[in-house]
C-alpha cells in the first residue's frame, strides 16, 4: 500500500509514519517543517520512505506527492496554533482550507481513501457529561 502523509514530519505524524511503515506501506511524507522537524524522521528512514519538504497548498508539491499513485492519503498538516487562527484567519486559510481541499482534490483524483484527523477544537465542550462520540455535533470553537 501507498501511502501519504501530509504533516508526517510532526510529533504525531512521526508516529503515524511509523506505525505505517511497519506495517509494511510504502509512504510519502509532505510537510513544509513549519511545525515538524526532519530530525523526527531521522531513524525512519529505509527505501519505503520519501519525504518531501513542501506545502499543501501549492498545486505543485501535492502533484509531486501523489506522483507515485496513492491508495491512502492521511491530512495531519494544519496550523497548530489555534490563537493564529483568531489573529490572522486570512493567514491560515491558505494551508488550513485552500490546503486541504488541494490535498482533498488529489486524493479523488488517485481514487485514494482519505482520512482527515483533527482536534478536540471541532466539538463544543461546553456539555461534555456524555463525552464525545460518533454522533457527537461538531461546532468550532475558533475559525
Amino acid at each position: 500500500m501507498r501511502c501519504i502523509v501530509t504533516g508526517g514530519a510532526g510529533f504525531i505524524g512521526r508516529w503515524v509514519v511509523k506505525q505505517l511503515l511497519d506495517e509494511g506501506c510504502h509512504v510519502v511524507v509532505l510537510d513544509d517543517l513549519s511545525n515538524g522537524n526532519e530530525n523526527n524522521l531521522k531513524d525512519l528512514h529505509c527505501d519505503r520512505l520519501s519525504v518531501i519538504i513542501g506545502k499543501i497548498e501549492i498545486e505543485e508539491d501535492v502533484a509531486e506527492a501523489f506522483a507515485g499513485g496513492c491508495d491512502l492519503c492521511i491530512h495531519l498538516a494544519a496550523s497548530i496554533v489555534v490563537q493564529d487562527s483568531i489573529d490572522d484567519p486570512a493567514g491560515t486559510c491558505g494551508p488550513d482550507t485552500l490546503g486541504t481541499l488541494s490535498v482533498l482534490e488529489a486524493a479523488r483524483r488517485h481514487d485514494a481513501r482519505f482520512l482527515f484527523v483533527s482536534s478536540c477544537m471541532v466539538y463544543d465542550l461546553t456539555d461534555l457529561d456524555h463525552g464525545i462520540e460518533e454522533s457527537h455535533p461538531t461546532k468550532a470553537l475558533s475559525p
